[in-house]
């Protein structure tokens, strides 16, 4: 389980703005997801060096925050009016994914994955 998390709008802003102009210079990683075998892939999620990243859900691009939290990796995208993210993606080394929706959650309150996905890193 996760805690939403707060972030600050400018502070965010800020540091998406500098980490995209740099991360056009760096080695971008993605995973394509999908929730069961038999399933399409229906999420992306993509590195570009630190901080900077997008998810690609329903080829729908949103760009979010990117952070290591130990030895996974974690996006957080699409911020609520209060500032909060609204959704949060962990890559685990395992390459599974668990997928949290905070819409409607107040700030730290802990709630289980909404969906779990299974991951392959692309070339």
């Amino acid at each position: 389980m996760y805690k939403l998390s707060i972030f600050l709008t400018l502070g965010t802003c800020i540091l998406l703005f500098g980490a995209n102009s740099a991360a056009e210079n760096s080695e971008k990683r993605i995973w394509a997801c999908k929730v069961s075998p038999d399933a399409e892939e229906d999420l992306w999620l993509v590195e570009m060096g630190t901080s900077s990243s997008y998810v690609k859900l329903y080829g729908n691009r949103i760009w979010g925050n990117f952070s290591y939290e130990g030895e996974d990796r974690r996006w957080d995208f699409d911020r609520r009016s209060d500032g909060l993210a609204r959704y949060s993606a962990i890559l685990k080394p395992d390459n599974s994914v668990d997928y949290y929706d905070f819409e409607g959650a107040k700030a730290g309150e802990q709630l289980a994955p909404s969906y779990h996905y299974t991951c392959r890193e692309t070339d």
